[in-house]
């Protein structure tokens, strides 16, 4: 006949004493696999704790009716208990950290990426309003030579120079004639002092090619002195 157990005896003893080696066997594992330490190997991106598996639900479940501890055991060295009826969630609820970890990489990666855009778009416009300050200098300076070619009717430096292909000289290109027109516009209100080069006082004879050359040469430096435009 068989014996009846004490009616004092808690439940949980009596599945521990007809299982003496299972809550033992199952916390060596627990030891032995919080020991490895997987989350602090080199180059291995992992979460801080790992699953063991106990293939058998029966099992799984005998042992944490007989020791109420061993979850909180496990869980306290890193190492989470799971069972073919939990594995699945667990495995899904891992893929679900994994996601938002990834995210929170994203994110940081974006974040550098628009700093740098930013800063690189900022050193563009910088750029281009260096060379729109340049442009207009180089304007002012093109309008000033100009000016100076052309200015003081048939003193012009333009015109003077023209007077050399004027007295047979064998040039190949021609003045360009808005330019010419330009200089010749204003003999009509010119102004002998204004002058860049005063005239040479004419005699009734044929100018002197030589005194023309001369004069020519003069005028043409005294255009192109110009200082420097002021930097910015």
């Amino acid at each position: 006949m068989a014996l009846m157990p004490p009616a004092d005896v808690p439940a949980k003893r009596l599945h521990a004493a007809r299982n003496p080696g299972l809550v033992a066997s199952i916390r060596r594992n627990i030891d032995s696999l919080s020991a490895k330490d997987y989350a602090s190997l080199p180059g291995l991106r992992t979460l801080d704790f790992v699953l063991m598996f106990v293939p058998i639900e029966a099992a799984f479940v005998e042992a944490i009716r007989a020791d109420d501890g061993l979850y909180g055991y496990a869980l306290a060295k890193n190492v989470s208990l799971v069972s073919p009826s939990t594995l699945l969630a667990t495995l899904r609820t891992v893929a679900h950290l994994w996601r938002i970890e990834q995210r929170n990489i994203n994110g940081l990666e974006f974040a550098r990426v628009a700093a740098d855009l930013h800063d690189n778009f900022a050193l563009l416009i910088d750029g281009i309003q260096d060379v729109g300050s340049k442009l207009e200098r180089a304007r002012d300076a093109h309008s000033g030579l100009i000016r100076r070619l052309t200015e003081g009717g048939r003193g012009s430096v333009l015109l003077k120079v023209q007077k050399l292909k004027e007295l047979g000289a064998p040039v190949r290109k021609a003045l360009p004639k808005e330019l010419l027109d330009r200089a010749g516009a204003g003999e009509a209100g010119e102004d002998p002092e204004a002058s860049v080069v005063a005239e040479v006082p004419q005699s009734g004879a044929d100018p002197d090619p030589l005194v023309a050359a001369v004069e020519a040469s003069d005028a043409f430096a005294a255009a192109v002195a110009i200082r420097e435009p002021p930097q910015t």
